[in-house]
């Protein structure tokens, strides 16, 4: 892999209880469990990222 994240190694590297419960409901609310099958890249991708500039002609994902 070339200038990205490995997510299997991320995830299985995460401590799932370095979450606080108020940070786990602050995520499901603004991305909900049932939304996650139609959840559009645009909606959660960083600016700059997936084709979203950051500015015109600027990814700095």
């Amino acid at each position: 892999m070339t200038g990205g994240v490995d997510a299997r190694a991320a995830a299985g590297e995460f401590d799932r209880g370095s979450v606080t419960e108020d940070e786990r409901k602050q995520v499901l609310s603004l991305f909900p469990l049932e939304d996650w099958g139609t959840l559009l890249l645009e909606r959660y991708a960083p600016p700059g990222c997936a084709g979203i500039p950051s500015s015109p002609g600027s990814y700095s994902c």
